[in-house]
């Protein structure tokens, strides 16, 4: 059989794989669904009209052809920045060999494609040897059409001093150091139901004490809603999940080159909305995700509890979705301090939290998890510092001061490292026995109880304690204009509300730059500046000013929301 003639415009007999039946059986010896074809077959093939010989070629169809080398040049100029992808099952051989001879890769940048050398084209081993001899001395480069470049198209670009370690998985985030206590970090793990997710994140947004959020989207969801992903990225920190949603338990057996493939687009998405993400929730956490996430310089994140529950106990319909929604919230929340409290570890605290005020003595305790092989002597830490000469269940606190606020662990002494630990946290009110409140104006008989608990305002407190009261700050906020159009010189600035909707201008303030002196809470917000006659056009820049000053002492503990 000859080599057709690809060098002229005409027709040719095109070779499909027959649909799937199923008696269909093997396909070239595989149990597979091809799905492609070929204009070159073996006589056997040929002949064998009713299965299509051994790879199942039965569909035959007469097609058009043309050119391709005449075609490239015709309709592009050699400027022109063109990828060329070829997988033609054996025809490349007859369409490379026109393109050499006219010089049409002149007007090619990147090639991408596969040889076939198997194909029964026609032409000798010594003939395709030639071929390949001709490309390598003109120094023309072909890739693996499946993109053997992909790391170098896309790198990762993670900034330099971002927190935690490549392809580390972070199931809590610890002590920065001894003397800065933890805080509480929600997940939000989006899923495609935009509605349901911008309800809960602004729910969560108007809670009066501002609480660290980090919200994971798929890659299809910023693709879909890239506004309210832009929306989010302005107050909280967006990272990624997969590019899709797979079902449960699906991704994680996957290929590993698609997990690859599916962080990608998801960092990509992103990328689209000027967003560079540094942190991803997989779907699971084996050996073929995280190395993906260490590919993309990602951190991983994954949850200490998830709501609704994966493991223990899951909701059905007995347990939590026959209650109404006022039943089922006490019941949520059970389920979420069992997960926080029980979640593998030796020791367990009787109260996740205890609030005392100035001058009470209090006892915290932990009990033993009954499921717990270790034994030994135990140790208690304080924010991450051991306390020494502790090594009961129980730890007694006479006269408490405000320096005994923190987060106290217990655990066996060798094992802390497993992080096997039980954990409270023990708050102090800057109030003496039996006051509580900002100003410890109210007063309360039989000891003050945890649930009327209200942090006081960082100034008050000082004055209690006889600490310095902070300093006034003066703040600068600065923009930077783009190109100024010659029509709008005024610049207005704006300090929206909690929504950023319906923004107050900030009268007299025209200048690029907005100063504040003497800073008070009330100036914490979203800043806009803009051309004044233009604020619809929603061409402002937009900034966040936040305000130090509030007590977040709690320990990191991180929680999922799942948005299906």
């Amino acid at each position: 059989m000859s080599p057709p003639a690809f060098n002229y415009s005409g027709e040719m007999t095109a070779f499909s794989e027959s649909a799937w039946s199923p008696d269909k059986g093997k396909n070239n010896g595989v149990d597979m669904q091809w799905g492609g074809g070929s204009l070159f077959v073996s006589e056997d093939e040929r002949q064998d009209t009713d299965t299509g010989g051994i790879r199942k070629l039965s569909h035959r169809r007469a097609v058009p052809t043309v050119d391709l080398s005449r075609w490239i040049q015709a309709n592009f100029a050699v400027e022109d920045d063109i990828v060329f992808k070829l997988d033609v099952e054996g025809a490349e051989y007859a369409i490379l060999k026109k393109m050499l001879k006219d010089g049409t890769f002149r007007w090619i940048d990147k090639f991408y494609g596969e040889f076939h050398p198997f194909q029964p084209t026609g032409l000798s081993w010594s003939e395709k040897d030639q071929l390949m001899d001709e490309l390598a001395k003109k120094k023309i480069t072909q890739l693996s059409w499946a993109a053997e470049d992909i790391e170098e198209l896309h790198q990762a670009k993670v900034p330099r001093g971002t927190s935690g370690t490549a392809g580390t998985v972070y199931r809590s985030c610890g002590f920065g150091s001894p003397s800065v206590p933890g805080r509480v970090s929600l997940v939000i793990e989006v899923g495609m139901n935009a509605k349901m997710a911008h309800r809960l994140i602004e729910t969560i947004r108007a809670y009066r004490v501002y609480i660290p959020l980090s919200v994971f989207v798929y890659g299809d969801f910023a693709e879909l809603f890239p506004e309210m992903v832009l929306n989010w990225s302005l107050n909280h920190t967006v990272g990624v999940r997969e590019g899709h949603p797979y079902p449960p338990g699906h991704f994680d057996i996957i290929n590993p080159r698609w997990i690859r493939t599916n962080v990608i687009i998801s960092v990509l998405r992103l990328h689209e909305l000027g967003l560079q993400p540094a942190f991803y929730l997989p779907a699971s956490t084996g050996k073929d995700i995280t190395g993906a996430a260490a590919q993309r310089n990602l951190r991983v994140v994954y949850p200490t509890a998830r709501f609704p529950p994966t493991k223990g106990t899951l909701l059905i319909y007995n347990n939590y979705y026959y209650y109404r929604d006022v039943e089922r919230v006490p019941k949520a929340l059970r389920m979420i301090s069992s997960a926080l409290g029980q979640n593998g570890a030796d020791v367990r605290p009787r109260l996740f939290s205890r609030t005392v005020n100035v001058g009470d003595a209090v006892t915290l305790e932990m009990v033993r998890n009954p499921a717990s092989t270790r034994t030994g002597a135990l140790e208690w830490r304080k924010n991450g510092v051991v306390l020494q000469g502790q090594t009961a269940l129980t730890l007694n606190i006479n006269n408490v001061q405000s320096s005994d606020e923190g987060i106290y662990e217990c655990y066996y002494g060798w094992a802390y490292s497993d992080r096997k630990q039980g954990i409270m946290r023990l708050m102090v009110r800057a109030c003496s026995s039996g006051r509580f409140g900002k100003t410890c104006r109210f007063s309360c008989s039989g000891g003050c109880q945890g649930q009327l608990m209200t942090v006081p305002d960082p100034r008050v407190r000082a004055a209690l304690t006889g600490q310095a009261a902070p300093k006034p700050v003066i703040v600068h906020l600065e923009t930077q204009p783009v190109t100024r159009k010659p029509e709008r010189v005024a610049v207005d600035v704006r300090l929206a509300g909690r929504d950023r909707k319906n923004g107050v201008v900030l009268q007299g303030q025209t200048a690029l730059t907005l100063n504040i002196n003497n800073v008070q809470s009330s100036d914490e917000g979203i800043y806009e500046c803009y051309y004044g006659g233009a604020y619809s056009d929603r061409k402002q820049g937009i900034m966040r000013l936040m305000v130090r000053g509030k007590s977040y002492h709690v320990h990191i503990i991180i929680i999922i929301w799942r948005l299906r």
